[in-house]
């Protein structure tokens, strides 16, 4: 009776010919059901768990943002880089980012040669610096844009100070991360960083902008697609750029033999590649 002061009766009939079909099921079909409607409500928990998560790490960001914030401001800070944390399977590494001499030169002198992270992710930017100066990430860059980004900011003498704290937190752990699958097409995109990074650096980075093309090289011999055209006409490496880098001594000599071998034939590589 107490039903019938929520339905109406052509609703109860509904239900009482809904509930007469699932009597007559098979038993296996009943038992498939009911585990839909377990799936269903175990799916609901998940996602309650997982906003109630998001939330706590909004929370905390919101808190790390204030901390730097204050930093920032303390310092009248242009820009505050951070120190940060590298998940490797599941191991926590403490990555320290200082350096001697911070200023804009120096800061992109060090990332473009791998001495640190070139990431966004660990550094917070004054917002009156940058849109004063009309300067915005690359949209149709899908790599190292952050890097063209501090290399805009580099050049208009930004204040930079370090604080000895990590927050950050870069996990190599996750097998469906874009950078841990090596692509052509990702391959180009580093090109093209390369391409862009040298119209917009004067030329005392040279030296710089050849290991960070060397090092895009190398990852790509890595993976297997390095061609004969790129290693030879992609950013002509120097011979102190092979012998600075941080590979083995065999392979440093291989490179050297390979790069003059290469050089003396590039006149025959250039009409067949």
């Amino acid at each position: 009776n107490c039903s019938a002061d929520y339905y109406t009766e052509s609703e109860i009939r509904d239900l009482i010919k809904i509930m007469d079909q699932i009597e007559r099921l098979p038993f296996i079909k009943k038992r498939k059901i009911k585990e839909d409607n377990y799936n269903v409500k175990l799916k609901n928990k998940r996602l309650a768990y997982k906003k109630n998560y998001q939330r706590k790490i909004m929370l905390i960001d919101l808190k790390i943002q204030s901390q730097i914030a204050k930093f920032a401001k303390k310092n009248n800070s242009d820009i505050v880089t951070t120190d940060f944390y590298v998940t490797s399977n599941k191991h926590d590494t403490y990555r320290k980012q200082a350096l001697e001499h911070l200023n804009g030169n120096s800061f992109i002198q060090h990332i473009l040669t791998g001495k640190i992270f070139g990431g966004l992710q660990l550094r917070l930017v004054k917002r009156c610096f940058y849109e004063f100066l009309s300067i915005k990430f690359h949209e149709d860059l899908g790599y190292c844009e952050d890097i063209i980004f501090f290399s805009e900011l580099s050049q208009n003498n930004p204040k930079i100070d370090y604080l000895n704290k990590a927050f950050y937190h870069y996990s190599q752990d996750n097998p469906n991360s874009i950078t841990q699958h090596y692509t052509l097409e990702k391959l180009n995109e580093r090109k093209k960083f390369i391409t862009i990074i040298k119209d917009i650096l004067p030329s005392s980075f040279e030296k710089e902008i050849n290991i960070a093309a060397f090092n895009v090289k190398m990852e790509a011999k890595a993976h297997g697609l390095l061609s004969v055209h790129d290693f030879i006409w992609f950013e002509k490496t120097s011979f102190q750029t092979i012998f600075s880098s941080n590979l083995p001594r065999m392979t440093k000599i291989y490179l050297y033999i390979q790069t003059i071998i290469l050089t003396i034939f590039k006149k025959t590589y250039k009409e067949f590649i």
